[in-house]
């Protein structure tokens, strides 16, 4: 309903033909936002591959893994993630971007080692706080995420750069989740999550490493990636 209160921009064709035309789906990836979004690609990934653990495997860690016979503790638990995930935005929303972007990390990467921490040791109470420091980062990462590709994305291409972003995290959310239960029939349930979070931490460190990589090319002489005061945080 907030839509109709949003303004729009003057109009170069018919209501009706800006409906139907809305309707096409568009994605691409204008020049100037390709190599900012390459840089963040490995956090598109770690986020919503994280995301596609807790819903493919989630349930199934806490009653075998973690010994949670109650249905409802088990959706308390995985809500515990979902929204932290939710507050994560908020959380962050008064820090400048380059805190905003390390704060994200930084809670995502320690969220997923306490996780994989409580899986291998068997520990319901570490998972709990892991899910949350996850949740945290995976909201605070993604959030980030969104502002940077909205700076460099041209006003009339936005829609299609935003629609590249999510059809990259929504395989990165559903691909791993498949093959993991793929796996699991064949490695079993623990090796498989535990692989699977760890193949995430890995993500979260390229993420990291990329960011450090973008920051000091930015500082040098030689600038090729386009400004974004998103990535580069406030001067």
């Amino acid at each position: 309903m907030l839509v109709w209160f949003i303004p729009e921009r003057a109009r170069t064709e018919s209501p009706t033909e800006s409906i139907w035309r809305s309707l096409l789906p568009s994605a691409g990836l204008p020049p100037v936002t390709r190599a900012v979004f390459l840089a963040l690609l490995p956090s598109m990934a770690a986020t919503w591959a994280l995301g596609g653990l807790y819903l493919s495997l989630g349930s199934s860690i806490l009653r075998t893994v973690l010994g949670v016979q109650s249905h409802f503790v088990v959706g308390i638990v995985l809500g515990v993630f979902f929204a932290a995930g939710a507050a994560g935005p908020l959380v962050t929303a008064p820090l400048a971007p380059r805190p905003r972007e390390w704060f994200g990390y930084a809670t995502l990467i320690l969220g997923l080692i306490v996780t994989v921490a409580a899986m291998v040791v068997g520990a319901l109470p570490l998972y709990v706080v892991g899910s949350l420091a996850a949740g945290v980062g995976f909201g605070a990462t993604f959030r980030f995420v969104i502002s940077a590709l909205g700076e460099v994305a041209p006003a009339d291409q936005r829609g299609q750069v935003f629609a590249t972003m999510y059809i990259v995290s929504y395989l990165a959310f559903s691909l791993p989740g498949l093959a993991a239960g793929l796996a699991v029939g064949r490695f079993g349930l623990e090796p498989t999550a535990v692989t699977y979070g760890g193949s995430d931490v890995a993500l979260v460190a390229a993420a990291m490493l990329a960011a450090v990589v973008q920051a000091r090319r930015r500082a040098g002489v030689d600038e090729p990636w386009p400004a974004c005061p998103a990535l580069s945080g406030a001067r």
